[in-house]
């Protein structure tokens, strides 16, 4: 049995958290709600750390922004795929 869900991927032009984080808040208003968001930073190095440091930003800001008003994309799962070509998914918050 499938279901569908609405997804985004955004492809970072940086490796630095500032990108992680709104590369996050992008897909994951436009994927909204229970949706599936991939973040490829393996054009740009992107490291563990920094994917850390980013989606820990997005949490701290993002996550009670969009709760207290409504918006989409407080909840998720997210797949991030590292310079290095590794490969993690997890769900959000």
């Amino acid at each position: 049995m499938s279901r569908e869900v609405p997804a985004q991927n955004k492809r970072l032009d940086a490796g630095t958290q500032t990108s992680v984080k709104r590369n996050i808040s992008r897909a994951t208003e436009q994927a909204g709600d229970g949706g599936h968001s991939v973040i490829d930073g393996s054009g740009v190095g992107l490291t563990p750390e920094t994917f850390e440091k980013g989606f820990q930003q997005f949490l701290r800001n993002s996550i009670p922004s969009r709760n207290l008003t409504g918006e989409p994309g407080a909840k998720g799962t997210l797949t991030v795929i590292f310079g290095d070509g590794t490969i993690i998914t997890l769900t959000f918050p």
